[in-house]
């Protein structure tokens, strides 16, 4: 009997829980929906191009050794983007879920300067914001893939900590391109 896109895809996640970690699924393979399955070829659809290359490009040769043994002969797992988001211009948020007590995440220079050139040829203007847990490190790894920086700073925080840290960038070669308030009474 011939299983159903949706059945392959959900024994599919079963397996890969085994095999990847818990944050990496929630935030690339759930948000994901099977779209058919023919002739040993898996569609999935994801909610942007983004998603769709990311899949591709880091989960789709485990996805198929995975899916290889769930259906039971070789299969082919590839992404896309779902048609009806394809159609709309895009504007994507990418949410990060809390950070583990003790974990770090590391990105490479090299893995900024890939995302950077990526979301430059697909958005007119991406902006990063995070809460900062070595301000220094961030910024060596951020500004040689950036523009230019936003500083963002509470209301009522004063004009020689702009100036501060317009210097401090400078110093690491950055560019400021403008200060954000935040906390503005409504």
């Amino acid at each position: 009997m011939e299983q159903s896109a949706k059945d392959i895809w959900k024994r599919l996640l079963e397996q890969a829980r085994a095999r990847l970690p818990e944050p990496t699924l929630r935030t690339w393979l759930e948000p994901a929906e099977p779209v058919s399955f023919e002739a040993g070829r898996l569609v999935v659809a994801t909610p942007d191009q983004f998603a769709a290359e990311w899949n591709e490009s880091k989960h789709a040769r485990l996805l198929a050794e995975l899916a290889g043994q769930v259906v039971g002969r070789p299969t082919e797992v590839v992404f896309r983007v779902q048609e009806e988001r394809a159609k709309r211009p895009q504007m994507d948020f990418f949410v990060a879920a809390p950070a583990q007590p003790g974990a770090t995440t590391v990105l490479t220079q090299e893995a900024v300067r890939w995302l950077a050139s990526w979301l430059r040829s697909h958005f007119d203007l991406v902006l990063v914001d995070g809460p900062s847990v070595d301000a220094a490190t961030e910024l060596a790894v951020l500004l040689p893939a950036c523009e230019g920086l936003y500083l963002v700073l509470p209301r009522g925080e004063s004009n020689q900590t702009q100036r501060q840290s317009a210097q401090a960038l400078a110093t690491l070669g950055g560019r400021l391109r403008g200060v954000v308030h935040t906390q503005f009474e409504g």
